[in-house]
């Protein structure tokens, strides 16, 4: 577990400490403040693959109190009201009508939708996000935005 961190001349910062790292952490902050750069600090530092390192997005409330949601939940509310979802929906479908099991329905849709699109075929839906495949500035985002 990482419990401090010290980054010197890295990205926009000339010197960033942070003493006291806990378990789980949160951050947050305005726009170009340097978020993703401490992000990719703790990644270049460790494995990409760790399970110990995640990322959460917080789309906002509802009636319940604060919604949580990963990547691929950002995503599908992007695209699920567009016409060509329901091909993606009508795909999963037919698979679960011929006894196949999704049991990520989320990422089957995601993958199924960038299939459809030339530019992203192929592509994990981090590297879809990368290239420009789900439209960040989206109204249904507004709260995700730090």
């Amino acid at each position: 577990m990482i419990s401090k961190l010290s980054l010197k001349g890295f990205k926009g910062f000339d010197l960033l400490e942070i003493p006291n790292i806990s378990r789980i952490a949160l951050l947050g902050g305005r726009n170009n403040v340097g978020k993703t750069s401490l992000l990719e600090a703790l990644f270049m530092f460790h494995d990409r693959n760790n399970p110990k390192i995640a990322f959460m997005f917080f789309p906002g409330f509802d009636k319940a109190g604060l919604r949580a949601g990963a990547l691929e939940d950002r995503c599908l509310d992007i695209v699920k009201d567009f016409s060509t979802f329901g091909c993606v929906d009508a795909y999963i479908q037919c698979l679960q009508s011929n006894a196949n099991e999704i049991k990520r329905s989320h990422k089957t849709k995601l993958h199924a939708y960038l299939s459809g699109k030339n530019d992203f075929v192929g592509l994990k839906i981090g590297e879809g996000a990368k290239a420009g495949a789900w439209d960040w500035e989206h109204s249904k985002l507004k709260h995700s935005k730090m």
